[in-house]
């Protein structure tokens, strides 16, 4: 029986902080699913980045270098490491991050794409580093991912663009899904009341609500700027302005303080509450409260937050960019992630229109239970088996 290991670092809160983002949720169910499921034909097993210790020595000389530290360990000191006795017995090593997959490796290795940003939206990134940085960590990645003997794609849209892009073979992709955990679909146990005021959101008052994070394709300057028209509608229309809830681990972003800054020039510093890191119970309970979901993103690999808060029961208005429409369906109300009158219009259209909103609530949560972890957890079952048969086949023609 072939064996797997799969890379759990995603879930030390000190790696990378994958642990508070989609990566760390991701990896969380996978291990959950392979933990109560026990294949037959798959042995899994679990390694992570703290498996290795490097001899003190090569720390030190590594520490005194004056740039790249992370890259040298990451591409030079960790492919070897991968050939350490504690992961001989592992036939393959799954990364469910491309970008903590390592560039080169002897041994045989899957990896999940979760989206390729920094090319799609290499104008928004490139110009916030060096040049010659950028280009080589995305060469790095790009031949992390081009090197593994399967790639898996969390929606038909990644899959596409790393055809597209990286020229990889179609019959190298497997898509498997994210899911939609449980807690979103329950009824919240503390009260409206109750979590409204704990986040200071004042009650009986419209709320936008957005769960990530702010870097550049997160699109929050035109974010920002609808919120500004709508309010100025609200004013028009004599009615209490509404406010603009972001929840999300923020503040350590290198994108905050531009944030702060584009908040203050929209003149709403008042209306939008920055809610900091939500944990799932009142995250759900705040969804439900909310007017809408609002989600401009430009780029996605999936888009889990907007099907969460679908499961929630919340109206979700999203961009029509990427995986959206492919994830979302036909539950969202849609809108041209440059165009702030569409996006205007579409938040304005649930307003009061109660048929509306049920219509979509209803439909949000029917499109959400297609996405289930469950399923994400079969799909990358599958794929380990179709791996490891090619792998067979291919060794049995060879030796023929």
């Amino acid at each position: 029986m072939p064996t797997v290991g799969l890379d759990i670092s995603a879930l030390d809160p000190g790696y990378k902080e994958h642990a508070f983002r989609g990566i760390g949720r991701y990896v969380k169910k996978l291990k959950e699913y392979f933990d109560s499921h026990r294949s037959e034909l798959i042995n899994i097993k679990y390694f992570d980045h703290t498996c290795f210790n490097a001899p003190r020595v090569v720390n030190s000389v590594v520490d005194a270098l004056p740039a790249g530290k992370n890259t040298v360990k990451m591409q030079l000191l960790y492919p070897l490491q991968l050939n350490s006795r504690q992961l001989a017995d592992m036939d393959y090593l799954h990364f469910p991050a491309h970008m903590d997959a390592p560039s080169w490796s002897s041994r045989r290795c899957i990896v999940t794409v979760l989206d390729l940003i920094p090319l799609v939206c290499k104008e928004l990134y490139r110009k916030d580093r060096p040049d010659w940085r950028f280009k080589l960590a995305r060469w790095l990645e790009n031949r992390a991912i081009k090197s593994a003997e399967l790639i898996l794609a969390i929606s038909h849209n990644t899959a596409k663009d790393v055809h597209r892009i990286l020229g990889v073979p179609e019959e190298r992709i497997l898509v498997t899904h994210l899911g939609v955990d449980d807690v979103f679909f329950r009824v919240p146990a503390i009260s409206k009341e109750v979590v409204l005021s704990k986040y200071h959101i004042p009650l009986n008052r419209d709320f936008l609500i957005y769960v990530g994070g702010i870097d550049q394709r997160k699109n929050m300057g035109f974010m920002l700027e609808v919120f500004r028209q709508v309010v100025h509608v609200y004013a028009r229309e004599r009615q209490a302005p509404p406010f603009l809830v972001l929840a999300g681990s923020i503040k350590k972003d290198r994108q905050y303080p531009n944030l702060c800054k584009k908040i203050s020039e929209c003149g709403c510093e008042e209306l939008v509450i920055q809610a900091g890191y939500v944990p799932d119970g009142d995250l759900v309970a705040l969804l439900k409260a909310s007017t809408a979901f609002f989600f401009p993103s430009l780029y996605e690999g999936f888009g889990l937050p907007p099907l969460e808060a679908m499961a929630a029961g919340t109206v979700v208005i999203s961009s029509n960019s990427s995986a959206m429409p492919e994830v979302l369906g036909d539950a969202a109300l849609y809108f041209d992630p440059y165009d702030s009158d569409s996006a205007v219009r579409q938040i304005l259209a649930v307003k009061d229109n109660h048929t509306l909103r049920e219509s979509l609530i209803a439909r949000g949560k029917d499109q959400a239970a297609k996405f289930t972890w469950e399923r994400t957890g079969e799909a990358t079952l599958k794929a380990y088996s179709s791996c490891f048969k090619e792998h067979q086949e291919r060794a049995g023609n060879a030796a023929h």
